[in-house]
C-alpha cells in the first residue's frame, strides 16, 4: 500500500493529476490587435488639409519679409539689429504653429482615440496601435482598421479605404 503521510491516497492522485493536467488547460485569450494608418485618416481630414495649407502660406509670407530685409540690406545683414529682427520673424512664426500644431494634433489624437475605441469594442480588439506605412509598428498579425476608423470619424472627407484584413506575414511580402 502506497502511503503519502497521513493523506488519503484520493487526495494525492487528485493533486498528482491537478499538477500533470496543468499544462492540458486551455490557453491564455489570444491578444487580438488593430492598426490604424494615422497618415491616411489625416490625408482625408479636410481641416487637416486647410491647416497645411494655412502653415505653408504662413511661412512662405515670412521668407519674404526675409527676403525683402535681407535685399534692403543689400544681400548681407551686417547689423545686430536686423539680425534681431530676422530671428523675431522666425521665432514669431515658430511659436505660433507650435502651439497651434500641438493643439491640433490632440484634438485629432483624441476624436481617433475615440473612434478607435468604437471600432475596437465592435471587432472585438484589445489594442489598436498606430501603424503607419513609413513607420511599421506591426509586422504581421494585427488586423488594419484604419478604413473603420475613419468611418467612425464624421466630418472627415470621403468614406476611406476599405478595410484591408489583417496585416501580412513577412513571407507574404517576399
Amino acid at each position: 500500500m502506497i502511503t503519502l503521510g497521513s493523506f488519503p491516497r484520493w487526495v494525492a492522485a487528485s493533486l498528482l493529476a491537478g499538477v500533470l493536467c496543468t499544462g492540458c488547460q486551455p490557453q491564455s485569450p489570444v491578444l487580438k490587435t488593430g492598426t490604424v494608418d494615422t497618415t491616411v485618416l489625416l490625408q482625408a481630414d479636410d481641416e487637416y488639409q486647410d491647416f497645411a495649407q494655412e502653415y505653408f502660406a504662413e511661412r512662405v509670407a515670412s521668407a519674404e519679409k526675409v527676403r525683402e530685409i535681407v535685399a534692403s540690406q543689400g544681400g548681407e545683414v551686417r547689423d545686430q539689429a536686423t539680425l534681431e529682427k530676422l530671428r523675431a520673424i522666425e521665432s514669431e512664426l515658430l511659436k505660433k504653429w507650435q502651439d497651434r500644431t500641438r493643439e491640433f494634433t490632440q484634438s485629432r489624437m483624441d476624436r481617433i482615440s475615440a473612434a478607435a475605441q468604437v471600432v475596437a469594442r465592435k471587432k472585438g480588439l484589445h489594442l489598436v496601435l498606430i501603424d503607419a506605412k513609413d513607420y511599421a509598428t506591426v509586422e504581421f498579425g494585427a488586423v488594419d482598421v484604419t478604413g473603420d476608423i475613419l468611418a467612425e470619424m464624421p466630418g472627415f472627407a470621403g468614406a476611406g479605404p476599405e478595410p484591408t484584413g489583417t496585416t501580412p506575414s513577412p513571407e507574404a511580402s517576399r
